[in-house]
């Protein structure tokens, strides 16, 4: 066979080729028509469905919304013009409420309940105004001698308020035969006298009187069976065993009776106590589900009692004798402290937030403050603004001169530095829990320091302790401020805290795939997150405890000719991490190898290579402490020091230590003063603070002050 032309071999490939090409990219250009025609079938198909998902998952949120009110207003309510104890001491069930007493709770393990359905106890005998509780005393063990255990025991008195704050009278129990209307099934009359006036009664009989005072919040109320009737009934048998082991060692405490007194109003508009009791295993999430928007308007029934209630305090108070005029604190026969819980401590705040600041305003520096109610108010874990708090703060912080750049006389500094005495006890405290853990999330430059302790104890906070969900989530949203409900949402649905920037972990798309509603509880945060027109001022949407504290790392360095550490950088952002803090300190001893002088210029060039060593980013302060002025004497030098570390960003505080005569120092202290010294050369920065301590005696009064100042 003759050989065939190269030439028409190549073309024939040729023509082949493009051929097979012009069909591939047909064939690609078909597959791609069907694939984008499926897709738009499967997105049309989608919106369709989506938007029939969303509409049911409104009509189910609709539902949900109108089930809730139902159950406040007709299924579920609780009792709104009818008091839970209010019987008076003479009714027939109450005769034996004082003497003997009562240890039928004692037995039931403290459920008044289950000493109901045993009968151990009547309902109407727990329905009694003023109860004497029993604890009977335990077997003796052996080896602890002859002498026999003695029974414990306390009054417990109420005071209840309608949501207007007017009083409750007390009702008598009708004879039989006797036509009387009828109260939680129990047919009563009503009395021309109060709680109150009851209650009065009863402690001026006693010697000496220790009450504690306990105002409930939101979801619970003076009914038989609430939860914090029973936490504050033992509470009370805690002070019952802090009065008798004192009456042991202190004959003042002989004669002292426990009376405990629970100031009751309608916080829970749903009957929670018994939606748990007939229902089990559901009653209490019905219960929650149907008091989750009652919040809302029972904080404005909180503070329409507060007068009311603070009434009837100062009545306890001025019967008690507690005198608010005496120079000193000094023993008195009777005690009276007072605990405000949730809406309880707003109920407080909100009665007590003038007084506080009128007895701030009208302080004399060096004398005494007196309580301004009782011996001490506690408020714990108060739903009230924090703006109620900072008003009291900012009252304080215009009392006193602490700043440099206030200009004001000396007289002012000075008078500032003994504000309050030494002596000087605590007589308004709030007591909170964090959003977070540590308080504020865990920032950057804790990211790196590799604490092993503080990532241990951040998850087992996290696992032992109960979430505030409507003091941190729902108080913010009832005031206009979503971002706190947000972060909740994207907890739950990355399974971090948003706070904490050291656990910032993209989600991978298959774990979106995979866990669909998570996904979406992440695109509902961001989208009400950046809402408009929210109310973003944290002194009005936060509570008191939600103004989260900054978190330090502190060092302490001794200085003088050299420079030494005496404690390295530690992490302080609690309790438990500022005494171990200053147990380090106390334990440090002051290093001799630093030579004699006040060296301040080496000081700061010394102290600001310390910084970013442990800890990085955030505001960096140096506090300066010295007796004496630069030994080398050039304060030019000195000036361009402090100059050039401001210009970097550092502030720096000073709290130099004034002698006067007839101390002496040597070197003598510059002419002009130490404090004028300090002011013109050593201290700057934003916000610097300047305070002078009068002698070294004062010392620890002054820097005291300047902490307060700058971090409380």
């Amino acid at each position: 066979m003759a050989e065939g032309d190269p030439s028409q071999l190549r073309w024939t490939l040729s023509g082949g080729l493009l051929i097979g090409i012009r069909w591939t990219g047909r064939i690609l250009k078909a597959f791609v028509l069907v694939v984008l025609a499926a897709f738009g079938l499967v997105f049309l198909i989608g919106v369709r469905w989506m938007g029939r998902i969303l509409k049911g998952l409104v009509l189910v949120v609709l539902a949900a919304f109108v089930l809730v009110f139902l159950s406040n207003l007709l299924f579920f309510p609780s009792y709104r013009h009818i008091p839970s104890r209010a019987l008076a001491a003479d009714s027939a069930s109450c005769r034996d409420a004082l003497s003997p007493g009562w240890d039928a709770l004692a037995a039931a393990n403290n459920n008044e309940w289950t000493a109901i359905d045993q009968n151990g106890i009547s309902a109407r005998k727990l329905a009694c105004s003023i109860q004497h509780h029993i604890m009977p005393a335990r077997n003796p063990a052996p080896g602890n001698g002859d002498e026999a255990p003695k029974s414990l025991s306390y009054d417990l008195g109420f005071i209840e308020f309608q949501e207007d704050g007017k009083p409750y009278a007390l009702r008598k129990e009708c004879d039989p035969g006797e036509e009387c209307i009828r109260e939680r099934s129990i047919p009563v009359r009503r009395q021309p006298e109060g709680q109150l006036e009851a209650l009065v009664k009863q402690l001026k009989g006693n010697t000496s009187n220790y009450v504690v005072v306990f105002i409930h919040g939101w979801r619970h109320d003076a009914s038989i069976g609430d939860g914090d009737v029973a936490n504050f009934r033992i509470y009370a048998a805690h002070a019952a065993r802090f009065v008798a082991d004192r009456a042991a060692l202190d004959d003042a405490y002989k004669d002292t009776k426990v009376t405990a007194i629970y100031i009751g109003w309608r916080g829970s508009r749903t009957d929670e106590t018994w939606l748990s009791r007939k229902f089990p295993l559901i009653g209490e999430a019905i219960g929650t589900a149907s008091a989750v928007f009652t919040l809302f308007d029972r904080k404005p029934v909180s503070e329409a009692i507060a007068p009311s209630a603070l009434s009837a305090l100062r009545t306890i108070e001025n019967t008690l004798g507690i005198d608010a005029y005496s120079e000193l604190p000094r023993k008195k026969p009777n005690r009276m402290i007072v605990f405000g819980h949730s809406l309880g401590g707003n109920m407080l705040m909100t009665a007590l937030q003038d007084d506080l600041v009128k007895k701030v305003a009208l302080h004399q520096p060096g004398s005494y403050m007196q309580p301004v109610l009782g011996d001490l108010v506690v408020l714990i874990n108060p739903a009230s603004e924090a703006s109620k708090w900072t008003a009291v703060q900012r009252g304080l912080w215009r009392r006193l001169a602490l700043v440099n750049g206030e200009r004001r006389p000396g007289k002012d500094y000075e008078a500032s530095q003994v504000f309050f005495r030494d002596d000087q006890r605590p007589f308004f405290i709030s007591a909170t829990s964090a959003r977070n853990w540590p308080p504020g999330g865990r920032q950057q430059l804790d990211c790196g320091s590799g604490d092993k302790v503080q990532d241990t104890e951040n998850i087992i906070v996290h696992q032992i302790a109960d979430y505030d969900w409507a003091t941190h989530d729902m108080f913010p949203a009832f005031k206009g401020d979503l971002r706190p409900l947000a972060d909740r949402l994207e907890l739950w649905g990355t399974q971090r805290d948003p706070n904490d920037e050291c656990a910032q972990v993209r989600r991978s798309i298959g774990d979106r795939i995979r866990h669909p509603l998570r996904t979406a509880a992440v695109f509902v945060s961001e989208f009400i997150r950046v809402l408009p027109f929210m109310q973003t001022d944290p002194e009005q949407t936060q509570t008191i405890g939600n103004l989260d504290p900054p978190v330090l790392g502190v060092t302490f360095i001794a200085w003088s000719a050299g420079q030494s550490v005496m404690v390295p950088w530690t992490r302080v952002n609690d309790a438990r991490s500022m005494n171990d803090f200053c147990t380090a300190l106390e334990a440090a001893r002051r290093p001799m190898n630093i030579g004699i002088g006040t060296f301040i210029t080496d000081a700061l060039e010394y102290c600001n290579s310390r910084f970013d060593t442990a800890f990085a980013g955030g505001r960096k302060v140096l506090d300066v402490s010295g007796d004496g002025g630069e030994s080398r004497g050039i304060v030019d030098r000195l000036r361009e020091m402090r100059d050039t570390l401001v210009s970097q960003g550092v502030t720096i505080n000073g709290l130099p230590i004034i002698v006067k005569p007839p101390d002496f120092i040597r070197p003598p202290q510059p002419p002009e003063g130490l404090d004028v010294y300090y002011r013109n050369h050593v201290v700057g920065g934003p916000g610097h603070v300047m305070i002078e301590s009068i002698g070294f005696d004062n010392f620890y009064q002054a820097i005291l002050q300047k902490l307060l100042l700058e971090i409380g």
